[in-house]
This record gives C-alpha cells, sequence and structure tokens, in this order.
C-alpha cells in the first residue's frame, strides 16, 4: 500500500510539474534603485564612501542570490520571444547542481558519467549602468544572470553578455530565458 501511495504521489507532482504555466511565474523584473543609483555613483566618482555602500550592497545582493538558488535544478523549458523556436530533445533530462563554489552540468541521470560541463561559482567584478550585482561569469567570460522566483522552486537563467578586462557588453534582444525546477 504504501508503494503504491508514493508511486501514486510522484505521478501528481510530475503532472504539476507539467502543468506549470511559466509566463505565470514571477522573477524580479527590476534592478532596485539602491543599487543603480550606487553602481551610477560608483562608476561616476569612485570615492570611499561610495566604493563602501557598493561593497556592502554586492555583498548582501550576492549572499541573497547565492542562498537561494544553491540546490539541483530540473530543466523545464526555455523561451525566446525575439528567437526561432528551437525544439530540444526532452527525452534527456538536464540538471544543474549548485554549489557555493561550483555550477555543474548533467545531461540524463545526475552522475560522472553525465556531468557535461562545470563552471567555478563566481560573480563579475565588471560594472555598468545595468548591473545587477548578481552576474556569474563563466570561464568563456560570458556572463549569465541567475533568478529565482517568489516561491523559490523555479530558476531563471539566461546569458546577459560578455566581459573583457576593462568592461562588459550587454546582449540587446534575442533573450533565451532556460528555466530550471528545484528539486533538492
Amino acid at each position: 500500500m504504501k508503494k503504491i501511495l508514493l508511486i501514486l504521489m510522484l505521478l501528481i507532482s510530475n503532472h504539476m510539474l507539467w502543468c506549470q504555466d511559466i509566463d505565470a511565474l514571477e522573477f524580479p523584473k527590476y534592478i532596485k534603485s539602491e543599487v543603480s543609483q550606487t553602481v551610477y555613483a560608483y562608476i561616476h566618482s569612485k570615492n570611499t564612501e561610495i566604493t563602501k555602500k557598493l561593497d556592502s550592497l554586492k555583498a548582501s545582493e550576492r549572499k541573497s542570490l547565492t542562498d537561494n538558488i544553491i540546490g539541483t535544478w530540473e530543466y523545464l523549458e526555455s523561451e525566446c520571444n525575439d528567437c526561432i523556436a528551437v525544439k530540444k530533445d526532452k527525452s534527456k533530462k538536464q540538471y544543474i547542481q549548485i554549489t557555493p563554489h561550483k555550477i555543474l552540468f548533467y545531461e540524463g541521470k545526475i552522475s560522472k558519467k553525465n556531468l557535461i560541463k562545470t563552471e567555478e561559482f563566481e560573480f563579475t567584478n565588471q560594472l555598468d549602468m545595468f548591473s545587477d550585482l548578481k552576474n556569474l561569469v563563466y570561464a568563456n567570460k560570458s556572463l549569465w544572470s541567475f533568478n529565482v522566483d517568489k516561491t523559490g522552486k523555479y530558476l531563471r537563467i539566461y546569458w546577459t553578455g560578455k566581459e573583457d578586462k576593462t568592461s562588459r557588453n550587454r546582449v540587446a534582444s534575442g533573450f533565451v530565458f532556460n528555466y530550471y525546477q528545484k528539486i533538492k
């Protein structure tokens, strides 16, 4: 009887997962005004007081993000309003495992054999007027935005640009949003 109940619960939870409307999820839409004002002031003055405030904001924003994204996430779907739709092979499940030091990408089961990519968990220090202080930078210098919805159950990841030694560039359109659901 316990096995039947467990199987039934798994089927119901999987059905709920696929019934979730991605468009109904609520992710942060804007950079906090305090952050944007501080980044603006820092870019234009770099005085000690502004630098201290920026460092404080960086620490709190990054800690909040880190606390919310650590875990194991299962890929749900991608969305791009400006792109030609590309169908992904849904027969192979995709997962991301996020630790305080690494981001591990898997295709299929979560195992060493199915590990397809590893990135260091590293925030960028390149700022511009649109910085939210929480972009992660991969080894190839691409910048990625990670956001968790208000429930903490869904993760949205998208490429925002690329950094070089002294600056960063931004993607103007064609954002491909990848959505994941937290499983652990």
